[in-house]
Parts: structure tokens; sequence; C-alpha cells
């Protein structure tokens, strides 16, 4: 019975060490860099993607800040 115990051990050993090897192959996931700005009433910074922009450019964190303009 400790054989088979020793045995069925060793084969865990061995498959979780394949396993290991192989996630270790396996090409990183890719780091993309995003830029972060200033929302131009409140001046929240948010993700680049995520902000709502005017025709003058600016930048801000929400339809109601757009509405309201840039704080002056």
């Amino acid at each position: 019975m400790k054989y088979l115990f020793l045995l069925v051990l060793l084969w865990l050993a061995w498959r979780g060490w394949r396993q290991m090897k192989r996630l270790a192959a396996r090409p990183s996931a890719v780091v993309t860099e995003e830029w972060v700005v200033a929302c131009a009433h409140c001046g929240v910074h948010a993700p680049r993607r995520e902000t709502i922009d005017d025709d003058a450019g600016r930048h801000y964190c929400s339809e109601a800040h757009r509405r309201l303009g840039p704080r002056s």
C-alpha cells in the first residue's frame, strides 16, 4: 500500500512540474500604455478612453461636467 501511495505522489509531482513548465513557456500578457487625463471641471484623473471631450479638446469625467464647462 505504501508503494502505491508513493507512486501516486510521484505522479502528482511530475504532473505539477510539467504544468508549471508549460505555463512558464507561455508568452506573458502585453502591457499597453494608457494616458490618464484630468477632468477640466473637477480635476479628477481618469483613463483617456473613459473621458468625454468637448470641441476645444478638454476632457471631462462625465456628461454633467462637460455641460457645466471648465472651472474658472
